[in-house]
């Protein structure tokens, strides 16, 4: 609409192997018999992470665990109930892609996006996504297995689904090695 030429360069999703999660898992301290959620990106209003926070609070009672990498430069104007025991803000770090290997679900319930990285990083290390209904990710995302687009009211929902059957996958992959 500017009459201005433009160009737009993809970023190519790489898939990538998943190490062994276990073992990953453990290398970080955290618990493999539990499920693993990561949230990626600036602590800001519009990373949206009061609402992952939320959410977390109705699994407090359950083996899901929620992880937050990112700057917290804006941390105190979020509105988090830093006090629940089932998140852990590790703040920005160099490793990112250790999390990304061996969490179970990725969270981006994002106010605004453009062409976010950290989302095409979970998909290539093969995570199912949780993502707000945004055009500018529904636009390239719509059609992609690894992608579930969320809405207030079924985060929850959908993430109990796809814990439930994290979970079945796991045991049955255990079974059939045994």
């Amino acid at each position: 609409e500017t009459n201005i030429k433009t160009i737009l360069v993809e970023m190519e999703i790489e898939k990538k192997i998943r190490p062994d999660r276990e073992k990953t898992l453990k290398s970080l301290g955290l618990d493999p018999d539990k499920m693993h959620v990561l949230q990626v990106g600036l602590f800001s209003a519009n990373k949206n992470q009061k609402f992952t926070f939320e959410v977390a609070s109705k699994f407090i009672n359950s083996n899901v665990q929620f992880h937050f990498v990112g700057n917290e430069c804006y941390i105190d104007e979020c509105g988090l109930d830093k006090n629940l025991n089932n998140c852990t803000v590790w703040g920005e770090r160099s490793d990112v892609d250790l999390f990304m290997s061996c969490m179970d679900l990725f969270v981006m319930p994002s106010h605004e996006e453009l062409n976010p990285i950290a989302l095409k990083e979970a998909i290539s290390w093969g995570m199912k996504c949780f993502v707000s209904n945004l055009f500018t990710i529904n636009n390239q995302y719509k059609n992609s297995e690894d992608v579930v687009f969320i809405k207030n009211d079924n985060l929850c929902i959908e993430l109990n689904y796809s814990l439930t059957y994290l979970k079945f996958s796991e045991y049955e992959s255990r079974r059939k090695k045994s």
